[in-house]
């Protein structure tokens, strides 16, 4: 015994052991469900948006070319 300071001889260290590695893989494993969940959600949103106006794609003469014919209506 004096060879192993560290060593647990009564159950409820055992039992201890027994109960922290279900706890923890179980909450790694909701929360990487719950990442995949996200980022899915998050590319699907990205997804639907790719056809909507996004102002980067006209340049400032393209707009000031179309403008004046709306202005004539």
């Amino acid at each position: 015994m004096e060879e192993n300071p560290g060593l647990c001889l009564s159950v409820s260290c055992h039992e201890q052991k027994k109960f922290i590695i279900p706890i923890l893989a179980s909450t790694i494993g909701v929360l990487l469900i719950l990442f995949a969940f996200t980022v899915l959600a998050l590319y699907i949103r990205k997804r639907k948006r790719g056809n909507i106006f996004h102002p980067s794609f006209y340049s400032y003469k393209l707009i000031t070319s179309i403008l004046p014919s709306f202005m004539n209506f």
